[in-house]
């Protein structure tokens, strides 16, 4: 049906009322950290990931898979990254917002689609 407001728009938001600072105040920082143990030695490795997420419904985040989940982590050497052998033993995904951090839990995590979906655990 054309209405005249969402013709054309691949998403249905209205032109008139749509702004960039409004865009802006929806997205947030994300953080997961993932704790392997190396299957060489059994040392525990931390490793850390930053992205942004945008807000849905004031409930939900919504951003990129491939920025909160790290299955093996890598080591840079001269010849390039290498993966390091590994089991992966917690990950976590935290929301940061003036200052504090809040859990997140996963809902929908899609690798094809590269995308990833959270809500806000209770506490």
């Amino acid at each position: 049906m054309r209405d005249g407001h969402y013709d054309n728009n691949t998403f249905l938001v209205r032109p008139r009322k749509m702004s960039l600072n409004r865009v802006i105040e929806s997205l947030y920082r994300v953080r997961t950290e993932v704790e392997f143990r190396l299957n060489a030695d059994g040392r525990r490795l931390k490793k850390s990931m930053e992205g942004t997420a945008v807000a849905l419904f004031g409930k939900y985040l919504l951003t990129v898979e491939h920025v909160v989940s790290l299955e093996q982590p890598t080591a840079s050497t001269p010849v390039g990254k290498v993966i390091l052998a590994a089991t992966k033993i917690a990950e976590r995904t935290f929301l940061e917002y003036q200052g504090r951090r809040y859990p997140l839990e996963r809902l929908v995590a899609d690798k094809a689609a590269d995308v990833a979906l959270f809500g806000f655990l209770r506490a």
